[in-house]
Parts: structure tokens; sequence; C-alpha cells
């Protein structure tokens, strides 16, 4: 009863079906917000959204890789998150933040595409929430198969930084002056705590697929999952509650 599938959507959301002039005023608010942020994040917040949903920012990782948002939805049945994280300590701190929502149980995470700063906490809420369903677009199924590789490669990557900072060499062979030193030492440091994260760290494959789209019943909310073709990646998929108007 939870997942109602049709045929493929051609509709555009109801929230940009708008008045030129909320538009108009939508679209300065934005320019306004864009000035004064930035693609550096350096402490979690929440955000509330509406009634029970919420999106968590992320700060940067140890490694200053940027870390996807998390958006949180409560229904009175069942909670769906959209994307898991980077690392999995981000998504144990934001299954306790859940946890004080809400007692109702993660039945649902979605992966709005493969890139590990989606779907690094997958395995995480499987722990917590063993019943929950990983759901995503076939084509991030399938690319989630580089995320092997990147688990494989960070440590090694980490480990040459490290062999270079001992020699006191680049690698490009030449020496290390004081200001690449120091660099090199702050980025070996950030970068071997991530390394040792990612020791335990297993990767979750999807275990719902859908092709185009899919609707999802939460109890007293619905959460349309659409994919619309090629976006950043082959599978990009976008998540709406057409009752709350929010994308």
């Amino acid at each position: 009863r939870r997942h109602r599938k049709r045929g493929r959507s051609t509709m555009i959301p109801t929230a940009i079906d708008a008045s030129p002039l909320w538009l108009a005023a939508a679209l300065g608010a934005m320019s306004l917000g864009a000035l004064a942020d930035t693609s550096v994040t350096t402490q979690r917040t929440v955000t509330q959204l509406g009634d029970g949903v919420y999106v968590i920012r992320h700060a940067d990782g140890p490694d200053s890789n940027p870390q996807g948002n998390t958006t949180v939805i409560v229904g009175s049945r069942d909670v769906l998150v959209v994307d898991s994280g980077y690392l999995p300590s981000s998504a144990r701190e934001d299954i306790a933040q859940i946890r004080r929502w809400t007692d109702k149980p993660v039945r649902y995470v979605v992966n709005t595409h493969w890139h590990p700063d989606h779907q690094r906490g997958n395995a995480t809420y499987v722990d917590a929430f063993p019943g929950v369903a990983i759901i995503a677009h076939p084509e991030t199924a399938r690319l989630m198969a580089y995320e092997r590789g990147n688990l494989d490669r960070y440590p090694r990557r980490v480990r040459a930084m490290q062999e270079s900072l001992d020699k006191g060499v680049g690698s490009d062979g030449k020496p290390l002056d004081a200001e690449q030193r120091r660099e090199l030492v702050q980025t070996v440091a950030g970068r071997s705590r991530v390394a040792e994260e990612l020791e335990t760290c297993r990767m979750q494959l999807p275990t719902l697929l859908f092709k185009d789209e899919i609707d999802l019943d939460l109890g007293d909310r619905v959460v349309q999952l659409r994919h619309s073709g090629v976006g950043d990646t082959r599978g990009d998929v976008w998540a709406y509650l057409p009752r709350e108007q929010i994308l």
C-alpha cells in the first residue's frame, strides 16, 4: 500500500506554477540569500521547512569535502530521509536528532544520486532501522559501483601524502617549501580522520529501485519521487511534497 507506481510523469511541480509576482519575490529572496551564503560550511545547522519537515546542513568533512544536505520528512506512521550524508558519524548524529523529533521509524532513505556525500550513511540507517528501504534510480545503483573504488583509493591517497610529507618532497619530486609543508600537514590530518572512519564504512546499495516515479505514503502525507532525466548524474531523483508544495 505504501508504494504506488504509475506511468511516466510529464507534469511540472505545482510549486513552480506560480504568479509572476510571487516568482519575482522568491527569486529576489534567493538572490539575497545567495549573496550571504558560502560553499564553505563550518557548522551543522537545522532548518524547519514546515510541520515535520526539516533540512540538516552538515558541516564540511574533516578533509574539507562538502557533505550533502539531509532532509527529514516525518509522517504519522513513517519517516522518510532524503540523502544519508558523507560520513557515518554524520548519519549517526542525524539519527539521534530524528529520534528527538519522533518515535516513528525511518522507513525510507532516498539517494538522490550516487555521489558519496549522498549515500555513505546508508548502512548506518540500515543498522539503526533494519526494515528501512534504500530507494534510488537504477542508474544510481549501477553507478555506486564506483564507490567501492573510492573506499579503496582514499586510504591509499592518504598514505601517499604521508610518505610525501615524510620525505619532504611533493608529488612532482621537488622539495616542499614551508607553506607547502604546512598545507600538506593540515590535509593529511583531516584526511586521516576521514580514512579512519571509512575503515568501518560498509557500502549499502539501494534495495528499492524505480525508473520514472513513485509515490510514498508516510501516513498523513505523500512524498513524490521523480526522475526527469540526466542532471548532475544519469540517476538524479527529486522529491516533492504536493500538499506542502516543498520541493
